[in-house]
């Protein structure tokens, strides 16, 4: 009951958010943009996201919860504006400020959570906080298979969406941030990264998926003879199988030793994704594979991101939240150019094979580390 503020802060302001991915790849496709251009704006997005992540810390620690989440209000409308221009240089500045405000908003509910949350239900609350932010994303595509994505009314939604995430901030009762910084001794990072080497690895390919999903889903739904005002349906239906699944999933691993369904479920993205490769045009398999891809891939984040704050509970949560978002980030701003790279020379079927291998090299990694070391429930050590 102390977290709920944040789970509903991030529920509206994540709806706001997924206004924004859903109408920028949809008016790009309108507007023919060339996939290469639009990897780039989804790279400019995340490159902004990645500044956030190191700007969040030291602003959060200084400013609380509440006065750090209204600075993200201006910055989000900046984000949707720019979508009234059909000029991509505007695209990218627009984008690089809300992704700005996406980094640091992570860095509030990951500190926020991993620091009230007792290490026993973690994981399970750090599920139940992406689960919010999905339901959130999730609630506004099925709200644009209502509103036109390309029409001003979305951009408004989006707009209130960001207003009522602000009133709930501002008033909701909120807890102190931790005051105090860490000492730091040399080789600080380093040790990080040694003693959480597989899940910040898990967390990075989980960035890498999200990345590339968001950036060009749209491409791989008109490709498959979706119109435009139907492609977010595919948004709608990855996200329901990852929100339905999130909460479960991080309460089962709980209980159970993780590495064996970590490995269980990147098998089954991967076989997801293979499905998605091999299915051609709209039908009911695509939806099926696309449901499962999203129950799979995309509830990853939360469960790499437990067991890396099990393995450094020595580390200040402010320095574990960078770690892990900086793994994250690394991958979103590296994919999206490579990726619309690849489509543009290969075809829209490269989106979906490199998250086969993506899931095949996961379940490799985590059957080498399982074998090599036992290490059981905490991995990196």
């Amino acid at each position: 009951m102390d977290l709920w503020p944040v789970f509903v802060w991030m529920f509206f302001f994540m709806m706001s958010n997924g206004v924004g991915m859903t109408v920028m790849p949809v008016l790009a496709v309108i507007n023919k943009m060339p996939n290469s251009l639009l990897g780039t704006i989804g790279s400019i997005y995340f490159a902004g996201m990645f500044l956030g992540y190191f700007i969040g810390p030291p602003l959060v620690r200084k400013s609380g919860y509440r006065i750090s989440g209204l600075l993200l209000l201006p910055l989000m409308c900046v984000g949707l504006i720019v979508l009234l221009s059909d000029n991509s240089f505007l695209w990218a500045f627009g984008r690089c400020l809300a992704g700005f405000a996406i980094g640091i908003s992570y860095i509030i509910a990951e500190s926020w959570v991993a620091g009230r949350a007792h290490h026993s239900i973690r994981m399970t609350a750090l599920s139940i906080y992406i689960a919010a932010a999905m339901l959130g994303i999730l609630s506004a595509q099925a709200l644009l298979t209502l509103v036109d994505p390309a029409s001003l009314l979305a951009l408004i939604l989006g707009g209130v969406m960001i207003i009522v995430a602000s009133l709930i901030i501002g008033m909701a009762p909120l807890p102190p941030t931790e005051s105090q910084e860490h000492k730091r001794e040399a080789g600080h990072a380093l040790r990080i990264l040694k003693n959480a080497s597989v899940p910040l690895t898990g967390v990075f390919v989980s960035g890498l998926l999200f990345s590339i999903f968001v950036t060009f889903y749209a491409a791989y739904g008109a490709d498959r003879g979706l119109a435009a005002d139907l492609v977010p349906v595919i948004g709608v239906v990855v996200m329901a199988g990852a929100t339905l699944m999130q909460p479960l999933l991080g309460r089962v691993l709980e209980r159970k030793n993780p590495i064996l369904w970590l490995i269980g479920l990147a098998l089954i993205s991967a076989l997801a994704s293979l499905g998605l490769v091999f299915t051609d045009g709209a039908g009911i398999w695509l939806y099926v594979f696309v449901a499962l891809w999203g129950a799979s891939a995309l509830t990853t984040y939360p469960l790499y991101g437990g067991l890396a704050y099990a393995a450094l509970t020595d580390e200040s949560v402010f320095d574990v939240a960078r770690a892990i978002l900086v793994s994250y980030g690394v991958a979103e701003i590296i994919a999206p150019p490579l990726m619309g790279m690849a489509i543009d020379v290969y075809g829209v079927n490269w989106l979906f094979g490199v998250a086969a291998l993506a899931g095949l090299f996961l379940a490799g990694l985590l059957m080498i580390g399982l074998y090599r070391s036992r290490l059981g429930p905490i991995l990196g050590r």
